[in-house]
């Protein structure tokens, strides 16, 4: 009786205290093929999606390969956008589900009213879904290009790299990625039959539960009977699960075995989800007909100069190998990727009344336009999905291309031909068309080779001319620098305090900003300044790669001291994220502290900076998608 009111008091304390996941199981040997694109679980006739599938068993903090780009996009779902036509406002809202907040690539203040940012890849094939999630970024490997040097790719290419997904629980071989969508996306999908009618969270308890009865099972299970053992668990979760948990216990109580000698099975199979879904974990088998593979590539620095990245083949891949498929989401009008300066209307009593464009001031095109695929004759654009996909970098055909893009020939990953016969419009009134593209080698392609397509003869001439125009322009060889310029600089090197709008020694257009997370007040000590503004200590995390950039807000350095740990710490002022109150924080550490842009401030929102979207060559662009053509 003691065991059992010990294993009671264990189970109370499973659905109180946070999860602690165990680590996987060591010998899990990888496939010859740790990434695959196949349909996903979530797919329907009506809505077909493609997701990631696992070709290895990846457990929990492993990094999950192919890190992306993140590419901004300033203010691009604001109204003055949707405000052209319905028919705009539809496009947007078809864009919008496929982007992500810019805080998660560092990105918050690149526009005035909105940010975002477009991640293809696993940023785009991580589905979500109502009962898991198995991945989640990871924030702090974000990096951003340092430029201190001019060259004519700043403010051509996108400063925010390396977006990177990291398993958040044990994945198996064969298991479809499901990211973290965040909490406005849980209970939305309550009408889908292909979504679970069970939350995340219910899953997430059980498993808390689930680990608590097989630790006891673990410890007691040699003095009991199997009879008894069957009589414990029966009295578990129908006496003492109603009590932790109330209305929820019939459902968490589904969830887990009736029969004690199953339980293991469960937490070998990945937690009651996966147990609950076994469907969900695909065999190879099913993986080698129904998927492509998608890491014959990787991510560097180009061995074109100042390029930024480029993709690299991880393996030799021979002539006429698909090297990787390239699902397309599509754009109907590429006018909206022209950016005006906004006009901030007032009714005759001052008070806002919307935004509209100042279509007499352009400020040039989003940057977006340089990944993009499209033709000359054609309003629309396709925004490349496939995995690193945006990373293959410009070669001609004369000399350097070694691979090309074609129409998809794959019966899963596949391309509906038939909207090849409908005008552009039609093709978006479509609700989900499909539209895939590949890319295959010209030749044999070693390994650790650089991959190269043509973009075009349009896009090579126009390049020419910028360039030539650029070092017209600056002969000098002067170049404003820019927030990241400046962080290369402070590193190491303590930033400067309680700084004047006169003394400051970041560029215009630079500000600070610090991770802000606080803990409570601490007994003892002043709660508030002599402002009268609330004192809290910083209690972020010790590695810079658990940062969330939900947490990063513009700060004012206002005190520092030495620091044996952190190198330095500072006293900071700050508005909490989502909040209006300023707050004091101490012991903001210097890692905590960076330099950002302000909103259009950075490179590629230079006047002038370099657009133009890749060509497809033109035998293999529809003749009904050529709705410019004079």
């Amino acid at each position: 009786m003691k065991s059992t009111t010990k294993l009671c008091f264990a189970i109370l304390g499973a659905l109180l205290i946070p999860p602690v996941e165990a680590a996987a199981s060591e010998g899990d040997e990888p496939t010859s093929c740790r990434l695959w694109l196949a349909p996903s679980a979530v797919s329907t006739d009506r809505k077909p999606k493609f997701g990631l599938f696992a070709g290895a068993t990846y457990s929990m903090d492993d990094i999950i390969p192919l890190s992306e780009l993140a590419i901004p996009l300033s203010d691009f779902m604001e109204y003055p956008n949707r405000a052209r036509s319905q028919y705009d406002s539809d496009i947007l809202d078809f864009v919008q589900s496929f982007v992500w907040t810019s805080e998660y690539a560092g990105g918050r203040w690149e526009g005035n009213y909105s940010s975002t940012v477009f991640v293809p890849g696993i940023g785009i094939l991580s589905n979500y879904h109502t009962g898991h999630s198995n991945v989640d970024w990871l924030q702090g490997a974000m990096r951003s290009h340092s430029r201190a040097l001019p060259h004519p790719s700043r403010g051509a290419i996108t400063p925010y790299y390396n977006m990177t997904l990291r398993a958040i629980r044990t994945i198996p071989a064969g298991m479809e990625l499901f990211a973290n969508f965040g909490e406005q996306w849980d209970g939305s999908f309550g009408d889908d039959a292909f979504q679970d009618k069970l939350t995340r969270w219910e899953y997430q308890d059980a498993d808390k539960l689930l680990d608590k009865i097989v630790d006891f099972m673990d410890q007691f299970g040699d003095q009991m009977s199997e009879t008894l053992k069957d009589d414990v668990l029966d009295f578990m979760l129908e006496k003492v699960l109603g009590t932790a948990t109330g209305k929820r216990a019939k459902i968490i109580k589904s969830l887990i075995p009736a029969h004690p000698q199953k339980l293991q099975r469960v937490l070998d199979a990945g937690g009651t989800f996966v147990y609950r879904n076994r469907d969900l974990v695909k065999s190879p088998r099913w993986l080698e007909d129904n998927g492509i593979c998608v890491d014959k590539m990787r991510g560097d620095t180009s061995t074109i100069p100042d390029a930024g990245r480029g993709a690299f083949a991880t393996r030799k891949i021979a002539k006429d190998e698909l090297i990787v498929p390239v699902p397309m989401i599509p754009v109907g009008n590429k006018a909206l990727m022209d950016m005006y300066e906004f006009v901030e209307n007032h009714d005759e009593e001052g008070r806002p009344t919307g935004l509209t464009y100042n279509f007499e001031k352009y400020r040039g095109q989003q940057l977006l336009v340089n990944y993009c695929f499209g033709h000359p004759e054609s309003s629309l654009l396709l925004m490349p999905v496939g995995p690193l996909a945006t990373l293959i970098n410009h070669g001609s055909l004369r000399d350097k291309a070694n691979a090309y893009l074609t129409w998809s020939k794959h019966t899963s990953v596949w391309n509906d031909h038939s909207l090849h016969d409908l005008h552009v419009h039609e093709v978006m009134n479509q609700e989900y068309p499909n539209i895939v593209m590949e890319i295959y080698a010209i030749r044999d392609i070693e390994e650790g080779e650089e991959i190269f397509i043509d973009y075009g003869a349009a896009w090579e001439q126009a390049w020419v001319e910028y360039k030539e125009n650029w070092q017209a322009s600056t002969l000098d060889g002067k170049w404003p620098l820019k927030a990241e310029d400046m962080n290369s600089i402070f590193l190491t090197k303590p930033f400067p305090i309680n700084l004047q709008q006169d003394s400051s020694p970041y560029p215009d257009g630079v500000a600070t900003a610090c991770y802000i997370y606080i803990g409570e007040q601490t007994d003892g000590e002043a709660h508030e300044n002599e402002d009268g503004l609330s004192i809290f200590p910083w209690i972020g995390p010790k590695s810079f790669e658990d940062y969330v950039g939900q947490v990063l807000t513009v700060c004012d350095l206002r005190g520092r001291e030495e620091s044996v740990e952190h190198g330095f710490v500072y006293m900071v002022r700050a508005r909490l994220p989502g909040q209006d109150e300023v707050v004091e924080v101490k012991g903001v550490p210097h890692v905590a502290v960076t330099l950002v842009d302000q909103p259009y401030q950075a490179d590629h929102h230079r006047p002038g900076a370099f657009r133009h979207p890749i060509a497809v060559e033109d035998q293999r662009w529809p003749q009904a998608w050529r709705d410019l053509r004079g």
